[in-house]
Protein backbone atom coordinates (compact mmCIF):
# COMPACT_ATOMS: atom_id res chain seq x y z
CA UNK A 1 0.00 0.00 0.00
CA UNK A 2 1.47 3.36 -0.99
CA UNK A 3 1.68 6.35 1.34
CA UNK A 4 -0.98 8.09 -0.75
CA UNK A 5 -3.63 5.41 -0.02
CA UNK A 6 -3.05 5.34 3.75
CA UNK A 7 -5.02 7.54 6.12
CA UNK A 8 -3.18 10.08 8.24
CA UNK A 9 -3.70 7.93 11.32
CA UNK A 10 -2.34 4.82 9.58
CA UNK A 11 0.69 6.75 8.33
CA UNK A 12 1.36 8.03 11.82
CA UNK A 13 1.10 4.53 13.35
CA UNK A 14 3.44 3.17 10.68
CA UNK A 15 5.88 6.02 11.31
CA UNK A 16 5.81 5.32 15.06
CA UNK A 17 6.53 1.65 14.34
CA UNK A 18 9.48 2.58 12.11
CA UNK A 19 10.92 4.80 14.83
CA UNK A 20 10.62 1.93 17.31
CA UNK A 21 12.40 -0.38 14.82
CA UNK A 22 15.18 2.18 14.36
CA UNK A 23 15.70 2.23 18.13
CA UNK A 24 16.49 -1.48 18.02
CA UNK A 25 19.67 -3.19 16.89
CA UNK A 26 19.14 -3.69 13.13
CA UNK A 27 21.60 -3.90 10.24
CA UNK A 28 22.65 -0.60 8.71
CA UNK A 29 21.07 -1.31 5.30
CA UNK A 30 17.69 -2.03 6.95
CA UNK A 31 18.03 1.06 9.12
CA UNK A 32 18.67 3.24 6.07
CA UNK A 33 15.68 1.73 4.27
CA UNK A 34 13.43 2.29 7.28
CA UNK A 35 14.74 5.85 7.65
CA UNK A 36 13.92 6.61 4.01
CA UNK A 37 10.45 5.14 4.41
CA UNK A 38 9.97 7.16 7.58
CA UNK A 39 10.98 10.39 5.88
CA UNK A 40 8.45 9.69 3.13
CA UNK A 41 5.73 9.01 5.70
CA UNK A 42 6.65 12.15 7.66
CA UNK A 43 6.38 14.24 4.48
CA UNK A 44 2.98 12.71 3.67
CA UNK A 45 1.78 13.41 7.24
CA UNK A 46 2.98 17.01 6.97
CA UNK A 47 1.08 17.40 3.69
CA UNK A 48 -2.06 15.98 5.34
CA UNK A 49 -1.76 18.47 8.20
CA UNK A 50 -1.28 21.38 5.79
CA UNK A 51 -4.37 20.33 3.82
CA UNK A 52 -6.40 20.01 7.03
CA UNK A 53 -5.29 23.48 8.08
CA UNK A 54 -6.53 24.90 4.78
CA UNK A 55 -9.92 23.27 5.33
CA UNK A 56 -10.19 24.78 8.79
CA UNK A 57 -9.98 28.28 7.39
CA UNK A 58 -13.25 30.07 6.90
CA UNK A 59 -14.17 32.78 4.45
CA UNK A 60 -15.22 36.18 5.76
CA UNK A 61 -15.89 39.45 4.05
CA UNK A 62 -13.55 42.33 4.75
CA UNK A 63 -13.86 45.61 2.86
CA UNK A 64 -15.97 43.92 0.19
CA UNK A 65 -13.48 41.13 -0.48
CA UNK A 66 -13.56 37.53 0.68
CA UNK A 67 -10.64 36.77 2.98
CA UNK A 68 -9.62 33.46 4.56
CA UNK A 69 -8.99 33.70 8.28
CA UNK A 70 -8.29 31.02 10.89
CA UNK A 71 -11.21 29.76 12.93
CA UNK A 72 -11.09 31.19 16.43
CA UNK A 73 -10.86 28.79 19.37
CA UNK A 74 -14.12 30.07 20.86
CA UNK A 75 -16.03 29.23 17.65
CA UNK A 76 -15.22 25.49 17.77
CA UNK A 77 -13.59 24.71 21.12
CA UNK A 78 -13.71 20.95 20.50
CA UNK A 79 -11.18 21.32 17.66
CA UNK A 80 -8.51 22.70 19.96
Amino acid sequence: MSNQTLTFENRLRKLESLVKDLDSDIPLDRAISKYEEGMSLAKACQNDLEEAEKKILKIVEKDGAAVAVPIEKHEFPTLF
